[in-house]
């Protein structure tokens, strides 16, 4: 399976998948039952903190929104060894620096080839608050029947250097559309999205939501995921400022509808992207649907997303501000 891998200094994101879930996980800490003893004085080896077989992992990756798995290997080992489909990856040694891009409401899993450093890290985690069910080698995971991804570079798309070019990592397979997002972590590129363009994406999803009596917060970003504009209908909750903002980023960072990248972590399977952390800030993303990527001239130019209402009318809102800010014909791919 082919993959891409994107980066942006010293932090690599593959499928955002892992960034900000709507629901929160339950308070409970799940544990592995092929979870490692803690070491017994003068053993001659420490076993890898919360160690869990495959199977205990496997069954983790049913619950897609309650998990977060976290590869903190070196690109070069993701692409001689392979890893897992969905991840988020930071180097063992840059864990700490980036430790606050994770969320707190998901249980994660920490990988590495043999759980050894996936055990340290599991282990700062936990001191830093966060739920961890379990390390895991990514090597033990095939040696026990199980299947890696490999990566590959993608090759170079619109004229843009690859993340390969660019000295980036790894990433994800293909999902039937290829991602276009993202931006580079050195320099914010122009954004064509001006006040008068975000004022009319803004009435015209105010106008479809109000109609429909929905309780929504609508949020328009640029190219490089920076909020533009926010709307908040009334009573709509906090929460959906925070899925509006969140979607509207997932959705520059991807490139593609948010249903898409649901979907595609749904089913289980790799999203091609170019994807930096330089957008999303401390909100994180959602890849809830409800987020809409704007095309200007068939270019990537900023994102429209809607969070309050159901999954599939945020959807609707947030395509009624974008079809007023460019004709249907004129945005699509």
């Amino acid at each position: 399976m082919n993959t891409t891998h994107l980066t942006a200094g010293l932090l690599t994101f593959t499928l955002a998948a892992a960034a900000q879930a709507q629901q929160p996980a339950p308070a409970a800490r799940p544990v592995g039952a092929g979870q490692a003893a803690a070491a017994q004085p003068g053993a001659a080896a420490r076993p890898a903190f919360k160690k869990i077989t495959r199977a205990r992992f496997d069954a983790l990756l049913k619950e897609p929104g309650k998990v977060l798995v976290l590869d903190v290997r070196r690109p070069d080992e993701l692409q001689t060894i392979g890893g897992f489909p969905v991840y988020v990856s930071i180097q063992a040694k840059e864990l700490e620096q980036h430790i606050a891009f994770l969320p707190k409401d998901r249980a994660i899993v920490t990988v590495s080839n043999h759980a050894g450093r996936a055990g340290k890290a599991a282990e700062l985690l936990e001191k830093h608050g966060f739920t961890v069910a379990g390390s895991i080698g990514a090597q033990d995971y095939e040696a026990e029947g199980g299947t890696l991804v490999k990566i590959t570079a993608p090759p170079p798309r619109d004229g843009q250097p690859t993340a390969a070019a660019t000295g980036a990592g790894a990433g994800a397979g293909t999902a039937g559309a290829t991602g276009q997002g993202g931006r580079n972590a050195a320099a914010q590129l122009p954004s064509p999205i001006d006040a008068a363009t975000a004022r009319k994406i803004l009435a015209a999803a105010e106008q479809t939501a109000s109609a429909a009596s929905a309780k929504v917060a609508i949020a328009v970003v640029d190219v490089n995921g920076d909020l533009v504009a926010l709307s908040r209908l009334d009573g709509a909750s906090s929460r959906a400022v925070v899925s509006a903002q969140g979607k509207a980023r997932a959705a520059i960072l991807f490139g593609v509808p948010t249903k898409d990248v649901s979907d595609a972590i749904a089913a289980g399977t790799p999203l091609p992207v170019k994807l930096t952390p330089a957008g999303v800030g401390s909100s994180g993303i959602v890849t809830n649907q409800g987020g809409v990527p704007l095309f200007i001239d068939g270019k990537l130019a900023g994102a429209v997303g809607v969070g309050g209402s159901s999954s599939a009318e945020d959807e609707r809102f947030a395509k009624s501000g974008v079809d007023a800010a460019v004709p249907p014909r004129s945005s699509s791919r």
